[in-house]
């Protein structure tokens, strides 16, 4: 789960970054999606810095689940590190414009700066399904 700029150009850039990392640590990128939201309930001020929610998939390296979970681990920092050194994130108001919420094979970190009776509100189109309740 990624927050990427709002601007579609760096956000592209910010998905080509990582999917040149994820490469060079033996993953394919198989696609993105983009996470469904509702802001309805946010203020002014929080729509202006919104970023957009994405979830990446890609291909395991033929190792064990645990490695995996390792891998993902690194490629969440080094993607970071990256994109920092690539100024993705250092123009239009820092590390925001790029961030990895969570990376896992097992877990689905849902995150922003929201009260907790805002969480299932603006994430209820993955929240609210049976299959996620």
């Amino acid at each position: 789960m990624f927050f990427l700029p709002a601007s579609e150009s760096r956000r592209e850039q910010s998905k080509i970054v990582f999917t040149k990392v994820a490469e060079s640590l033996g993953h394919t990128v198989l696609g993105w999606r983009m996470v469904p939201t509702d802001n309805s309930g946010l203020g002014k001020s929080a729509l202006q810095i919104e970023p957009v929610i994405e979830q990446v998939f890609f291909t395991p390296t033929p190792r064990s689940k645990a490695d995996f979970e390792q891998q993902m681990y690194i490629l969440r920092g080094v993607s970071m590190v990256v994109a920092i050194r690539a100024a993705l994130n250092l123009q239009h108001g820092g590390v925001r414009d790029f961030y990895t919420c969570s990376l896992s094979s097992r877990t689905v970190v849902y995150k922003g700066q929201l009260k907790p009776n805002q969480l299932k509100e603006y994430y209820y189109a993955d929240l609210g399904t049976e299959s996620m309740g």
